[in-house]
C-alpha cells in the first residue's frame, strides 16, 4: 500500500474512533449473530483528478442497497459496490486492508462480496464485542438514570464492575487513580492501602474521584470504598512492573492519543479481565482531550462487558 493511501487510512479511522458511540448503538441493533462486522471502511477517495470521490454502495443479502460512508462497519455477505468506477474503497480486514476499485487494479470489477473468511477486524477486533455491549447499555440505560430520584440512587446497592476475586495488576510508578461506581449513600470514604501500608485515604459526595497522586511500588493491596450507611466494595490491587505487550496498533490510529486508546481498549479485554483497571486509569489520562475514551472508562466500570 502506498504511504499516501496508508495516511488516508490512518485519518479515516480517527473519525470511526471518535464516531465509536454512535456506531456502536447502531450496530448492536443491525447486528444479528449471523452477521457479525469483518471490516471497517477506512477509506472512501477520489480518482486522480477528482476533487470528490464518486458513489459507493453496499448491498446487503437481502438486496437492500445505501450509500457507503468512511467509517462504517461492514458485514460477511455484504456487497461493496463502486458502480461508476470513479473511488476507491479501502476496508481494514483481519489480514490487512483491502482495496476496491483502485485506479490500479484494472481487473476490479469495482464490487466485491464480503466473507466470513475475513472473520474479525485485526486488533479492534479483540475488543470489539465488549466495547459494542458497553456503549449499547450505557445509551439504553441512560434514560433510565436520568428519571431516578437521588433518593432513589442512594438506596441502590454500591456497585463497581470489577471482579473482587480477581486481583487487578496496575502498573508501578506514581499514579493518580481514578474511580467511579454506582449506588451507596454519600459521603463516601476511599482507602488505598498497598504492602499492608495505607497510603491514603480520602472522603467525597461524589460516585467519582481521582486520589492524589501516590507511589505505586511492586506489591499487592486494597482500593476499598465505604458508604455513609456501611455498604462497601474493595478491588484488590496488584502492582505490578510488567504488562502484556501491545501489539502496534499505530497504523490503526491518527495520532498517538488515539493509539493509547486502542492500547488501553486492547489492555482491557486481557487476562480474563485482570487488566481492566489499568487500563480505565490509561483511558482516564486521556478522557478530557477523547470524548470516547471517557464513556468507555466509565463503561468498564458501570457495566459489565460479559453480560449478554
Amino acid at each position: 500500500m502506498s504511504i499516501s493511501t496508508s495516511k488516508v487510512l490512518a485519518r479515516s479511522c480517527a473519525v470511526w474512533l471518535l464516531a465509536l458511540p454512535i456506531l456502536t448503538g447502531r450496530i448492536a441493533q443491525a447486528q444479528t449473530p449471523a452477521r457479525r462486522p469483518v471490516g471497517i471502511v477506512v477509506s472512501i477517495s477520489p480518482y486522480p483528478g477528482q476533487t470528490v470521490p464518486g458513489k459507493a454502495l453496499v448491498r446487503s443479502p437481502d438486496g437492500a442497497e445505501r450509500p457507503l460512508g468512511e467509517g462504517e462497519f461492514v458485514s460477511e455477505n455484504d456487497e461493496i459496490i463502486v458502480p461508476n468506477r470513479d473511488a476507491t474503497v479501502v476496508v481494514s480486514e483481519r489480514r490487512g486492508s483491502r482495496m476496491i476499485c483502485a485506479p490500479q487494479l484494472t481487473s476490479d470489477a469495482c464490487r466485491l462480496v464480503l466473507t466470513s473468511e475475513n472473520s474479525f477486524l485485526g486488533p479492534i477486533g479483540r475488543f470489539y464485542d465488549s466495547i459494542v455491549r458497553i456503549t449499547s447499555r450505557m445509551t439504553g440505560g441512560s434514560s433510565t438514570f436520568a428519571t431516578l430520584s437521588s433518593r432513589t440512587f442512594d438506596d441502590l446497592p454500591m456497585s463497581v464492575m470489577v471482579d473482587v476475586n480477581v486481583g487487578q495488576t496496575v502498573r508501578t510508578g506514581e499514579r493518580a487513580l481514578w474511580l467511579t461506581w454506582s449506588g451507596g449513600k454519600p459521603p463516601f470514604r476511599l482507602e488505598l492501602s498497598l504492602n499492608s501500608r495505607r497510603l491514603l485515604e480520602q472522603s467525597t459526595q461524589e460516585r467519582e474521584i481521582t486520589l492524589p497522586p501516590v507511589q505505586l511500588v511492586r506489591g499487592q493491596g486494597s482500593l476499598s470504598c465505604r458508604d455513609a450507611v456501611g455498604q462497601e466494595f474493595s478491588i484488590t490491587i496488584v502492582a505490578s512492573d510488567r504488562l502484556p505487550d501491545v501489539p502496534d496498533l499505530s497504523a490503526a490510529a491518527s495520532s498517538t492519543t488515539v493509539t493509547a486508546y486502542l492500547a488501553a481498549a486492547w489492555l482491557s479485554q486481557q487476562g480474563d479481565g485482570r487488566f481492566k483497571f489499568e487500563a480505565v486509569q490509561q483511558l482516564s489520562g486521556m478522557a478530557r482531550d477523547l470524548h470516547v475514551a471517557d464513556s468507555l472508562r466509565r463503561g468498564l466500570m458501570l457495566l459489565d462487558p460479559a453480560a449478554p
